[in-house]
């Protein structure tokens, strides 16, 4: 069916972190792995999206010491699986009784990721190059795991897609 869906409707691009028979390659740097280094407000580097949205559920100084430590982990993981491994471990079990995913889940998340995009986007040109060319299509990311972020599954949110082509269109 996906097959099907994708050779007739021309109008999505899809994007996620490889190539595949959905995804071009050319897409490939629209997804939050792609190694894009970029500075934030605060003079911070970052080496990747993943990583900015990552750092920042840890980046209140004032929960103490272990917040501290475990922001500087996933800022220096080698790459944005590794970091998004260490936060989900931090999150899950380090830190989970003193972690505040309610401030996360209510709307923190959204305005992190939409930070990072338009850091990533504003600091990498070519990048941006790509994100203008694929014009007034729909963009999505190709996630069979991920309902809110990805917009594959059946009711997904495609959350990620949307804040790009509000980007791009800004």
């Amino acid at each position: 069916f996906h097959k099907l869906y994708n050779k007739m409707n021309t109008d999505i691009v899809y994007f996620y972190d490889k190539e595949s028979e959905f995804v071009k390659k050319e897409h490939v740097c629209l997804n939050n792995f792609e190694p894009s280094p970029f500075t934030d407000e605060k003079g911070q580097k970052f080496i990747s999206v993943e990583h900015y949205y990552q750092c920042h559920k840890f980046d209140n100084i004032a929960d103490g010491e272990e917040f501290k430590k475990a922001y500087e982990e996933v800022l220096n993981a080698k790459d944005a699986d590794t970091c998004k491994k260490a936060s989900r471990r931090l999150t899950k079990e380090d830190l989970k009784d003193k972690w505040q995913q309610a401030k996360w889940e209510n709307g923190y998340k959204d305005f992190i990721m939409k930070k990072g995009l338009t850091f990533k986007f504003s600091q990498n040109l070519d990048m941006l190059k790509v994100l203008m060319e694929t014009g007034d299509k729909k963009l999505v990311e190709r996630s069979e795991k991920d309902p809110y972020w990805g917009g594959f599954l059946e009711g997904s949110k495609n959350m990620l897609g949307n804040m790009l082509m509000e980007i791009r269109e800004n």
